[in-house]
Parts: C-alpha cells; sequence; structure tokens
C-alpha cells in the first residue's frame, strides 16, 4: 500500500470539491488546518483514530461529537468517507497534502524569521509585507526566538536559507581566516 499515493489522492478529491466555490475551498482549508494541529498536539486523539478495535461507527460518533459544530459540513462528511474506508490513520497525512496543495494554489508560502529578541508589531508587518512583494505571494510569517544569533535574522523560504545574523557572519569569517591560515 502505498501511503503518500493514497493520502494525495482523499487530499485531491476534497481541494477538487471545494476549488469549485472559492469560500468552500477556503472553509475546508480553515477546517484542515484545525485539524491538523489537533491531531498533531493532542496524542489521545491520535492514538483513538488509529484504534482498529473501535468500530468505523463508533469512531465516527465520537469524532463529530468533538468536531461536528467547529467544522463544515462537508470537512465532516469527508472524514466521515475516510474513516468508513479504514483510512483514518492516513487522516493527518491527508489533511497535509490538502493543505499543501491550497497553500500552492494560493500561492501562499511559509517564511520563518529567526532573530535573537521578539521582533515589534510593526517591524513583523513590515517584513510581511516586504517578502510577500519580494516574491510575488502571500507570505504567513513564522517568527523564532533564538538568543544564539547575537543580532540580526536568518530567513528560511522554501527550504532557502537567508543568514544575516551575527553569528553567521562570525562563523564565515572564522572560516575565511581558517582557509587564509592555511594557504599562509
Amino acid at each position: 500500500m502505498n501511503v503518500s499515493l493514497i493520502s494525495a489522492r482523499y487530499a485531491n478529491s476534497l481541494f477538487l470539491l471545494g476549488k469549485e466555490d472559492a469560500l468552500l475551498l477556503d472553509s475546508i482549508y480553515i477546517d484542515c488546518s484545525y485539524l491538523k494541529n489537533m491531531i498533531k498536539e493532542s496524542a489521545d486523539l491520535a492514538i483513538f483514530l488509529k484504534n482498529s478495535l473501535i468500530k468505523p461507527g463508533k469512531k465516527f460518533q465520537v469524532f463529530k461529537s468533538i468536531f461536528g459544530k467547529q467544522i463544515h459540513e462537508y470537512t465532516l462528511r469527508f472524514v466521515e468517507i475516510i474513516i468508513q474506508n479504514h483510512r483514518e490513520t492516513l487522516l493527518e497525512n491527508i489533511l497535509r497534502n490538502f493543505i499543501n496543495q491550497y497553500r500552492l494554489y494560493k500561492g501562499i508560502k511559509t517564511v520563518t524569521v529567526i532573530t535573537a529578541l521578539p521582533i515589534p508589531e510593526s517591524m513583523f508587518r513590515e517584513i510581511n509585507e516586504t517578502i510577500g512583494r519580494q516574491m510575488d505571494c502571500v507570505a504567513e510569517l513564522e517568527c523564532r526566538v533564538n538568543e544564539d544569533i547575537i543580532g540580526g535574522l536568518i530567513l528560511m523560504v522554501d527550504g532557502r536559507m537567508v543568514d544575516g545574523s551575527v553569528s553567521g557572519q562570525l562563523r564565515s569569517l572564522k572560516k575565511k581566516l581558517l582557509t587564509n591560515l592555511k594557504f599562509s
């Protein structure tokens, strides 16, 4: 069984269903993000979904009682189909695939900014807008604090990193000095 292929097919089906209506697609995206975070944060929920001893009907009843009022009826029906088809162990992967497909479709990129100190709100908005303009996308900024970088910042987008930190510059300088000493 090819787990990634199965997950991608389910996610694609949900995406195509939602793509017919922009508001529905946005609603499903919000639901999928919410459910993915809930599964990731709640070990009990993840264990419950993976428990093969619990009958699909009972799993869905519990799922519906927990999330039925918080998510769109299409998302709930989709989860019901997944549970009925005994694919609930793949739910987190399916949700991740849907989220990635939605983000690609909408041109959304996650940008991680690492600084030595927390960023003020005004600077946060300015960085977000600048990155959005530079990369012609909708940027979702995720800020992290790492005192080890001393100062400056590190940007990570699409697996690429731009290191403008003081510690990065010191490492680069050290490398150059060591290289020059070898050739002296």
